[in-house]
């Protein structure tokens, strides 16, 4: 099974190579590992005096599960030490902001959060609806924030639909570790936002996710409108279906900015080390 010439591997056969040497998925990252066959194969290409894989995946394979069973995230400080010495840019934090938004309140909301995440350095955010997102995309994704609006408390039925479509990420663990953060959205105060959020944590938790609290500083806006486990607003419903959407209060608005930078900076410390 030799792979002469090959310095690329996708998921799949990430997932693959490590099924047949053994890699136990709980504990190894797939996109280090991913990473890591490219880089040593790349390395062997380079000069036939380190060649020690031939070309081979599972010697590959095994060279890159020595370096992360050492380090969990041997590569990624590898690529910026090498970015560093070379002075190119140093690598790229992705992060993922989702909204399942039933008549555009929590788009809005969820937009705010995108600009605060876009505002952190060498920080690539993609928004989505919850409606256009591929389960496979969350795998490469460095910081998952995602959102509902609620109906009796609960996440609306686009959100549990798609909570449905991540059994395969569940199994094979490909979500352990990354960052991840929540958002919500209610028509009162009083409609249930802490239920939401909480609600929304929870697939995170059985996904082995770490979780980015909104706390911070007790500004008189953070004491009206602020929420610790994620970013949230009430909006009221509209008087009728011809008058202008409703909005977020702006205050809501700029803690949400702050939550989405607040994750994209915990991700992006663990993707760098920094």
């Amino acid at each position: 099974m030799a792979m002469t010439g090959r310095i690329k591997f996708s998921l799949e056969d990430a997932r693959h190579i490590g099924d047949m040497i053994g890699v136990d998925w709980s504990q190894v990252d797939i996109e280090q590992f991913r990473i890591g066959l490219a880089v040593e194969l790349e390395h062997g290409a380079r000069d036939p005096a380190t060649d020690v894989t031939h070309d081979d995946p599972l010697l590959t394979g095994k060279i890159a599960l020595a370096h992360l069973k050492e380090l969990p995230d041997y590569y990624t400080r590898l690529t910026a030490m090498e970015a560093e010495a070379e002075g190119q840019p140093k690598p790229v934090t992705k992060i993922l902001v989702i909204y399942a938004s039933m008549f555009g309140h929590t788009k809005v909301l969820a937009e705010a959060i995108a600009e605060g995440a876009g505002a952190v350095a060498d920080t690539m955010v993609v928004l989505e609806s919850v409606d256009d997102v591929e389960p496979d995309e969350l795998e490469v994704a460095d910081g998952i924030i995602w959102g509902s609006s609620g109906i009796f408390g609960e996440p609306n039925p686009k959100m549990a639909t798609f909570f449905s479509k991540l059994g395969r990420l569940w199994v094979h663990g490909s979500l352990q570790g990354k960052v991840g953060g929540v958002f919500a959205t209610t028509s009162t105060p009083h409609y249930g936002l802490e239920n939401i959020l909480r609600a929304l944590q929870t697939p995170m938790q059985h996904h082995g996710m770490i979780i980015v609290t909104n706390a911070g500083p007790n500004t008189p806006d953070r004491i009206a409108y602020g929420c610790p486990y994620g970013a949230g607003a009430a909006i009221p419903v509209e008087s009728d279906r011809s008058a202008p959407m409703n909005r977020p209060r702006e205050e809501e608005m700029e803690l949400a900015r702050q939550f989405g930078a607040r994750v994209a900076q915990v991700a992006r410390r663990l993707k760098t080390g920094r």
